[in-house]
């Protein structure tokens, strides 16, 4: 499972969500988190439709399976990841 997160270096919620995620990820093996900042990369973003920020995809044997944007709680985070790395 892979984590990737859209994001610009200066939104305040980045610090919260990824502490969420870190934490979340901690005893789960085989989850590997990567950012990408937009703003460097924004073709990416474009290419992939997302315009909002952060933006988390849940990706499971290259394919998307789950997405949110913005932060939600960790509790529902936990719950997509523990739907998908099951």
């Amino acid at each position: 499972m892979i984590l990737l997160i859209f994001t610009m270096e200066w939104l305040g919620i980045n610090s919260m969500l990824e502490s969420f995620l870190y934490d979340l990820i901690e005893d789960k093996s085989g989850v590997s988190i990567y950012q990408i900042d937009v703003e460097k990369n924004d073709h990416l973003a474009a290419e992939m439709g997302i315009s909002n920020f952060p933006y988390t995809l849940f990706l499971k044997n290259k394919e998307v399976v789950d997405s949110f944007a913005g932060l939600i709680s960790k509790k529902k985070i936990s719950l997509k990841l523990d739907q998908h790395t099951r």
